[in-house]
């Protein structure tokens, strides 16, 4: 694997990381504010955030196979 190819995996990386990292900043905030697994906001949050996990993994997945093309 080359330094460049790395570098854009590694960027990628860092882009859904942060992605994750704010969902889970989310649910902490809610759980700070006295939500907890089982109410409406928690759950609610919850189920949004499964959803945009699983929107991210597709698309970390294309960008992914996007690469592996360029560098074949």
């Amino acid at each position: 694997m080359t330094d460049a190819l790395k570098d854009q995996v590694s960027a990628l990386i860092e882009k859904y990381q942060g992605g994750e990292d704010r969902r889970q900043a989310l649910l902490d905030k809610l759980v700070e504010e006295g939500e907890y697994e089982g109410t409406y906001a928690y759950d609610s949050a919850l189920t949004d955030n499964e959803g945009d996990a699983a929107d991210d993994l597709a698309g970390l997945l294309r960008e992914l196979g996007e690469l592996v093309k360029v560098t074949a």
